[in-house]
């Protein structure tokens, strides 16, 4: 009997196979083997892919949630968006720092 995640794992490791192409290594120890370039002609690395499901996922870009039957394309995939700081924390920090005497 198939275990929670592994039909949502199966597809991700998909993607990601799909993705690397010719620079997908293989699968050992539970991880996913890619390489990469390391600028114009630089040397060739490879990094280890661990696929694990955490306990507190963060959120989607945009609030929502992949739902099954979306869409996994690299298209699709959420960025991560930095806020600015608003006026009042701003002003919080500059008051921190002349505190402390720092910046």
């Amino acid at each position: 009997m198939p275990k929670k995640g592994d039909a949502a794992r199966e597809a991700v490791k998909n993607v990601i196979i799909k993705a690397f192409g010719e620079d997908y290594v293989g699968i050992q120890d539970k991880k996913i083997y890619v390489q990469a370039q390391d600028g114009p002609g630089g040397e060739t690395l490879q990094f280890a892919i661990s696929m694990t499901m955490p306990k507190n996922p963060l959120p989607a870009a945009g609030g929502g949630t992949w739902a099954p039957g979306g869409s996994l394309d690299s298209e699709d995939v959420p960025t991560v968006v930095v806020s600015e700081m608003s006026a009042a924390d701003k002003a919080a920090v500059e008051r921190l720092k002349r505190r402390l005497g720092i910046g």
